[in-house]
């Protein structure tokens, strides 16, 4: 990895320091734009945003007016990571309704090359969410903390879900849609809620998907057991995502192919997917990219405060939850939630999959910003975006470095870095 000196100098960089680097400049990188590849290509920022993107070397005079210049000589460039379906990160939570949880979810996530996030809540108790609606109204819209990722916005997984399909979540917290409820959490949080998960075949459902949508807010369907007739009643009605693709979800079957033929068929309705090798089969997951095509994947974590932890036995939201062999699950097997990260699902995607690289990175950037709507300025290397960048090893993907807003968030050594390996076992 390359450097920051002094103005217009390039030298080897050992180490970040302790204190946020500001850089104007990235030079000598393989960039992974929206459109193409381009080798030996620079990137220059100014206050935190992406003013140019070149396809060659600085030239001397713009060398020479810069300082922070960092040389990705052999590495990839990349848009920094957006996570919008993620539940807490390295004890880190977004459960708990407390900003200082969600503030440690902001520092952990750049060492997985994760510059922006939406912390996501479950089916809990009204007051709860209201609590993290408020708390994540004090973060959004700024750098959550000093080396953290930004938060964007909030994520309602629930509770207006089917008791049917509840995963991991307690079934006395899962209620009928109540567009009084969702106004009061919606209010608390300043307008930042930015997308919500609903079940479309229970009862007020429809009619709550309309009034929600029409406030400009992304609706999915997810932890659902709705056929394949009230998964399009509720497309009709503005659903245009799914969350988490296979899981908590109807069973496809010949005669009753369910939400999931609805999903895979229409592409109006975006697909999250969760690529750990866990949650779903490896045919499964070939099966959803070839039917939607990377345009319509968003690879999200569905992390929970246990990832990125060691392996143990916790208490989470009045639960057991076992972490074992970066696997999480219930007493019952259940899984509860997943320990993977967007850098290790990436890798997935090229390594396990066959994704091509572009494609790949889009469905961890482009794909995640343009489903909240904050494509104007996240997600792609691009001038007049914010200058969130990670900056990966050619050969293994592995997050080097990753800059939010023009700032070194992290900065890793290479003999440091060890990928966890994620177990085969199925639900």
């Amino acid at each position: 990895m390359g450097a920051i000196g002094r103005r217009g100098a390039i030298r080897n960089l050992s180490s970040c320091g302790k204190s946020p680097q500001r850089i104007s400049a990235i030079e000598n990188g393989t960039l992974v734009t929206p459109t193409e590849i381009i080798e030996e290509g620079s990137v220059v920022i100014e206050n935190g945003r992406i003013t140019d993107v070149l396809r060659n070397k600085l030239g001397l005079a713009q060398r020479t007016s810069k300082a922070n210049i960092l040389n990705a000589e052999n590495k990839l460039v990349i848009p920094g990571m957006i996570d919008i379906h993620t539940h807490g990160l390295c004890g880190g939570s977004a459960l708990d309704g407390a900003k200082d949880s969600i503030l440690k979810m902001a520092l952990a996530f750049p060492k997985y090359g994760v510059t922006s996030f939406l912390p996501t809540t479950v089916a809990e108790p009204r007051e709860l969410l209201l609590s993290a609606a408020k708390a994540i109204a004090e973060i959004v819209g700024g750098i959550a903390a000093p080396n953290g990722a930004e938060v964007l916005g909030m994520n309602l997984e629930g509770p207006f879900i089917s008791k049917d399909k509840p995963g991991a979540m307690p079934l006395s917290s899962i209620r009928e849609p109540d567009i009084n409820e969702f106004n009061q959490i919606y209010d608390e949080s300043k307008g930042s809620v930015k997308l919500i998960t609903v079940a479309p075949e229970v009862n007020g459902a429809l009619d709550f998907i309309k009034k929600v949508r029409a406030r400009g807010i992304t609706v999915a369907a997810g932890h659902s057991n709705a056929s394949y007739e009230e998964m399009l009643a509720g497309i009709d009605a503005g659903i245009t995502h799914a969350s988490h693709t296979f899981n908590a979800m109807r069973e496809f079957k010949q005669r009753d192919p369910g939400i999931l033929a609805a999903i895979l068929t229409r592409d109006d309705v975006s697909a999250e997917l969760i690529a750990d090798g866990v949650h779903v089969h490896e045919g499964a997951m070939r099966l959803l990219i070839k039917a939607k095509g990377p345009r319509r994947i968003i690879l999200i974590s569905d992390s929970m405060p246990l990832a990125g932890m060691p392996d143990g036995t916790r208490d989470l939201m009045g639960f057991k939850v076992e972490k074992e062999d970066g696997v999480l699950r219930l007493p019952s097997g259940k899984l509860a939630g997943s320990a993977v990260t967007l850098d290790r699902s990436l890798r997935m995607a090229v390594n396990q999959l066959g994704v091509p690289l572009r494609e790949a990175v889009t469905m961890v950037t482009t794909n995640p910003a343009r489903v909240i709507r904050a494509e104007n300025r996240k997600g792609a290397i691009e001038k007049g975006k914010d200058a969130d960048l990670t900056i990966l090893e050619r050969n293994d993907l592995s997050v080097c470095t990753t800059i939010i807003r023009g700032q070194i968030a992290y900065c890793g050594s290479s003999d440091k870095r060890k990928h966890d390996q994620v177990g085969g076992r199925l639900n």
